[in-house]
């Protein structure tokens, strides 16, 4: 008779990847680059929340109001509308490939699902811009 020998199971193999692999290829650069786009997104939210909570402290609303008019926070707006436009537009883009509309036993064309994202987005900004033009004037 003969012993069986137990062999240490086999690790798997993991090639070492570089920092900058994703700047190799465009497909990669471009979705990294979305990625980074919702950080500067969140950014937003998170200052207008501050915002709100020092306008609802009676000391603070005037604070508030010399902060966010402040050279550095408007550049800074600047900044971050420039990437939730990337963001947006990147996403939106990807909208007929990833969501797939059927309308009874038809499949309304990638395309069109993709026009309908942008349309839409152009009707809510619409919308928007004239509430704020309503309530300035």
């Amino acid at each position: 008779m003969t012993t069986a020998t137990k062999k240490a199971p086999a690790k798997p193999y993991r090639r070492a990847m570089p920092g900058d692999w994703w700047l190799k290829n465009p497909r990669y650069f471009f979705f990294m680059i979305r990625e980074l786009t919702s950080v500067f997104v969140a950014l937003f939210v998170i200052l207008h929340l501050i915002y709100l909570m020092m306008m609802a402290t009676k000391g603070a609303a005037g604070q508030a109001q010399a902060l966010i008019s402040s050279p550095f926070m408007i550049n800074l707006h600047v900044v971050i509308l420039v990437f939730a436009l990337i963001h947006s537009i990147s996403w939106l883009a990807l909208v007929g490939r990833l969501q797939v509309v059927q309308l009874g036993e038809k499949v309304v064309p990638p395309r069109w699902v993709t026009a309908g994202a942008f349309a839409g987005w152009f009707v809510v900004s619409a919308a928007v811009a004239l509430f704020l033009t309503m309530g300035s004037g």
